[in-house]
């Protein structure tokens, strides 16, 4: 009967130890769990500012080819507008040197 107990008392024991140990081992396995999520969250959230940093830049970047395309257009506009004004002075210039070579030209050909 002694013999019984001890072989009850020794299994109360392993028992013990072995619940112990699953408590142990269910413990690392939650701070196991919270580093990875920890370090998921971590990788995640630097994806996002990674790829919101690339969106900001190519919306940047957008921007500018806009602004430069734009740039180009009123550049282009004003070269066309400047160009007919230099065309219209032009003729004009060139009827008023015109009018001031024929008066001369009355002015002092000899009398014939």
């Amino acid at each position: 009967m002694r013999e019984s107990i001890d072989n009850v008392l020794v299994e109360i024991r392993d028992a013990e130890a072995a619940a112990e140990q699953l408590v142990k081992d269910a413990a690392q396995a939650g701070r196991d769990a919270v580093l990875g999520a920890q370090a998921d969250a971590d990788k995640r959230y630097a994806d996002t500012v990674a790829q919101c940093k690339q969106q900001r830049k190519d919306a940047l970047n957008e921007a500018e080819e806009q602004a430069r395309d734009r740039r180009a257009a009123i550049l282009r506009k004003g070269a066309e507008a400047a160009q007919d004004l230099i065309d219209n002075n032009n003729s004009k210039i060139e009827d008023a040197a015109d009018e001031v070579v024929a008066r001369l030209v009355e002015k002092y050909k000899p009398q014939l």
